[in-house]
């Protein structure tokens, strides 16, 4: 409404063509007709046959009329929520507050507006000149309302009977796109289950990801990674603060229905500093395109942030296969479980890729799955290396082999080759490819860190970790590897500050109390020293040991707690499978040096992957002038610094 009392219809919302004789205005219109199987809409105005996907017609536009109407007399929505799932879950259930109406509302327009909300499109009021009609009865007669009130009813009524009428489609969207402001950073908050069924929750948390894996590969636009994004999953934030939080200009939010073999994706693009939506639209697909759903989602946000897509980009994001759903959704559930990151989990995150490539077997992507578990329990000493670390490798390999451009695959080798191999050079390689196929992979950030810092490359280094950290900024094993790698530029004081920021992320981090462990040893803090070995060894599982570090702790001091210590994994070891570096690392602080150094010797004869850290950790630094050790490092085959 203009201070005139005048009425400007600014959206008319959808329109495609009826099926009658073409004018030029309607050929405009099937060019941006609705496409089979994609719903578009505003949430709040939406019909619910709309919202479930149903074919509509023009009584979905006297709904629409109806939500106006209603707005423009309440002065709020019809229906309305804190997030998109809120409002069309209303827009399903629910009824409006006819309390929000005036108290003259004249008893037709109050009549009105109920068929105009019915639920069923059969009861439905099924002619907008009726509408018209009655609001003109009403203002005839009408007291009470406002002259306001009473013209905004009356001209939209009149532009309703417009909707049939050629709109230049084209002419309307570029100056709506011209409009929107660019947008450089966004967060994808978990999509929210608005299946009913908890059950289905890793469906939703799953899409979260691919979505923001998505996005990721744009390299005009920061996202933010997935750990940070899930401590907001049912967070009663505003979304202005989560963006502060995240240092974003913008959120993207929705919500997933799997029915049967169909899933619809609800989504909005919003802009924090104002809380205004850029952006809103749902997509319903078959499972077998549901890679082809979410590339579709990535595009139209990067259409609408107005970023520009590289022609690789575009290219990476069009070309999307046909997906098995049954393998889909097993890769799915073994994602959810790889994230918890413990041993028990890595098992089962297994089995569901094995499930995948059951169902699919030459789907990539659950190759590339299998090698990280394998890689990872290779690297925390679940299984021996030369058992994890080739499946690793030739899982990766497999995954792309069968698509060349899968991100996870090329960091998954790149891994390998740092930390098995030792091939510094092949390994640089492919953190590079993964990083330009994906620049906001913050894993593939934070581990190509660890690689600059262990070869010394120092100057490259700090970029990378901190962009890591930028782009995953609530990941305390991101925040332990920063306090671990200041730790290797010997800056003792900085490493515990970051490290004990990481303790409240994940209070049972092994990373963050190990880190902090040699931290305390460096600077001669001897309690605290104990303390945290002593927890490092119960969340690894070695409680034997960790009793031995008591035992010795209370007869001798700290020295006798890490010889014990030490003995007792060395025994181990006679058993079962004992990362040797972790022993050579107990043995160096009970000041056995000789004895440490042979450890390194069986670490280097296993292919430990932890043996790398020698070249960087000052805790060996006191063997550094050792004969022996000085042969392990060349055996090693350390670039030049």
């Amino acid at each position: 409404m203009t201070p005139q009392g005048r009425v400007k219809v600014l959206d008319f919302g959808l329109a495609k063509p009826s099926g009658k004789a073409g004018t030029s205005g309607e050929a405009a219109l099937t060019e941006y007709g609705t496409e089979q199987g994609r719903i578009i809409g505003t949430p709040g105005y939406m019909s619910p046959e709309q919202v479930r996907g149903l074919e509509v017609d023009a009584r979905t536009d006297i709904w629409a009329f109806g939500c106006v109407l209603y707005e423009l007399l309440a002065g709020q929505r019809a229906f309305r929520g804190q997030t998109i799932s809120d409002v069309l879950a209303r827009v399903l259930e629910r009824e409006p507050d006819w309390k929000d109406l005036p108290v003259a509302t004249p008893a037709k327009v109050r009549s009105l507006l109920a068929e105009c909300l019915e639920k069923d499109p059969g009861r439905r009021l099924q002619s907008i000149g009726e509408a018209h009609r009655r609001i003109a009865e009403a203002q005839s007669r009408g007291r009470g309302l406002t002259r306001r009130q009473l013209a905004a009813a009356s001209g939209l009524a009149a532009a309703a009977a417009l909707v049939a009428a050629a709109l230049d489609v084209g002419s309307l969207r570029s100056r709506l796109a011209s409009a929107s402001p660019a947008i450089q950073s966004v967060a994808v908050l978990p999509l929210a289950n608005l299946s009913g069924d908890p059950a289905q929750e890793y469906f939703s948390d799953g899409l979260t990801d691919a979505l923001i894996t998505s996005l990721s590969r744009i390299s005009a636009l920061k996202v933010i990674s997935r750990t940070s994004i899930m401590q907001y999953k049912g967070a009663k934030k505003t979304l202005r603060d989560i963006a502060r939080e995240l240092g974003v200009e913008a959120i993207i939010e929705g919500s997933v229905v799997r029915s049967g073999g169909r899933v619809r994706i609800n989504a909005q693009l919003i802009q924090a500093a104002t809380e205004k939506n850029l952006w809103a639209e749902s997509y319903e697909r078959d499972m077998q395109d549901l890679l082809r759903l979410q590339s579709e989602v990535a595009q139209a946000i990067a259409q609408r942030v107005q970023v520009t897509l590289t022609p690789q980009e575009q290219t990476r994001l069009a070309a999307r296969q046909r997906v098995n759903p049954e393998a889909y959704d097993a890769y799915l559930k073994g994602c959810v479980h790889y994230y918890r990151v413990t041993p028990e989990d890595f098992e089962t995150a297994m089995k569901y890729f094995r499930l995948a490539l059951e169902k699919d077997p030459n789907f990539a992507q659950a190759y590339a799955g299998i090698a990280w578990v394998e890689g990872s329990r290779a690297h925390i000493g679940m299984t021996p290396p030369e058992d994890g670390w080739p499946k690793a490798k030739a899982a990766a390999a497999k995954a792309l082999s069968l698509d060349p451009a899968l991100t996870e695959a090329h960091g998954a080798l790149a891994v390998v080759h740092y930390l098995y191999d030792w091939d510094w050079t092949a390994a640089d390689a492919e953190f590079r490819r993964a990083l330009k196929l994906d620049p906001n992979n913050a894993l593939m950030q934070a581990t190509y860190a660890e690689f600059l810092a262990v070869l010394h490359r120092w100057d490259e280094w700090e970029p990378r970790i901190r962009r890591a950290l930028e782009l995953d900024p609530n990941n305390a094993f991101f925040q332990a590897l920063y306090g671990m790698q200041l730790l290797f530029r010997r800056r003792y004081d900085d490493a515990m500050v970051e490290l004990r920021k990481a303790l409240p992320m994940d209070p049972n981090s092994l990373v963050t109390h190990f880190t902090l462990w040699q931290a305390y040893y460096l600077k001669r803090m001897q309690p605290e020293a104990f303390a945290e070995a002593k927890t490092s060894l119960s969340l690894w599982g070695q409680a034997e040991a960790a009793e031995a570090l008591q035992r010795g702790y209370a007869r001798g001091g700290y020295r006798e707690a890490n010889r014990l210590a030490a003995e007792s994994l060395a025994a181990r070891a006679q058993r079962e499978y004992v990362t040797p570096f972790i022993v050579a690392a107990f043995y160096v602080e009970a000041g056995l040096n000789s004895r440490a150094v042979d450890w390194l010797e069986k670490s280097f004869l296993a292919h430990d992957s932890q043996v790398v850290y020698v070249n960087v950790d000052p805790t060996f630094d006191v063997l550094r002038d050792d004969p022996r050790f000085q042969a392990l490092l060349s055996r090693l085959k350390f670039p030049p610094r």
